[in-house]
């Protein structure tokens, strides 16, 4: 799952600090790794990365375990809430389809591939 936050120039996380803070309200979670804005944290049983695209574009992606869809949801909405929070809450985000840059996932196009 890949959350894309578009104009969100303001946004950025600063060490640990800035991570722990993504982490949804009335969640259990530890920030894992940082570097050059960007890191994972974990979630619960998921760990999560946030990333910065391009000047005016991040976004956060479930990275480990498997969560069913209500509670993806509910983590995604809640890491999302505090970026609202502590940065616009004129950031508008989208969900993104299969991560291409996932080599576990399915190839949609031929030639098929199953996932390693």
């Amino acid at each position: 799952m890949k959350i894309r936050l578009n104009c969100c120039r303001e946004v950025g996380v600063d060490g640990y600090e800035g991570l722990r803070a993504l982490i949804p309200k009335g969640m259990d979670g530890e920030a894992l790794n940082y570097g050059q804005g960007e890191g994972q944290l974990r979630i619960g049983s998921s760990v999560w990365g946030f990333y910065v695209e391009d000047s005016s574009t991040c976004y956060f992606v479930l990275e480990e375990g498997v969560l069913d869809i209500e509670s993806a949801f509910k983590t995604a909405l809640g890491i999302l809430h505090r970026i609202h929070e502590q940065w616009d809450s004129g950031i508008q985000a989208e969900i993104e389809g299969i991560w291409e840059h996932d080599p576990t996932m399915w190839e949609l196009k031929p030639p098929y591939r199953t996932p390693r």
